[in-house]
């Protein structure tokens, strides 16, 4: 529990990505339909999977 207490009070990931430009939502969209079989019918299964490979992919 002591170990807990070192962390920084903001955390350990650092700031938060933000996808916000046209192509990196585009991307995202492409992403979780091509690489993990994402539907129109259900447009948020596998979208976490998508916005975190699609900063890797272009950052």
């Amino acid at each position: 529990m002591r170990d807990l207490a070192r962390l920084p009070a903001e955390g350990w990931l650092g700031e938060p990505m933000e996808l916000c430009t046209e192509a990196e939502l585009a991307l995202v969209d492409r992403l979780r339909r091509a690489v993990f079989c994402g539907t129109p019918a259900e447009p948020l299964r596998h979208l976490g999977e998508a916005e975190t490979l699609a900063p890797i992919e272009t950052r």
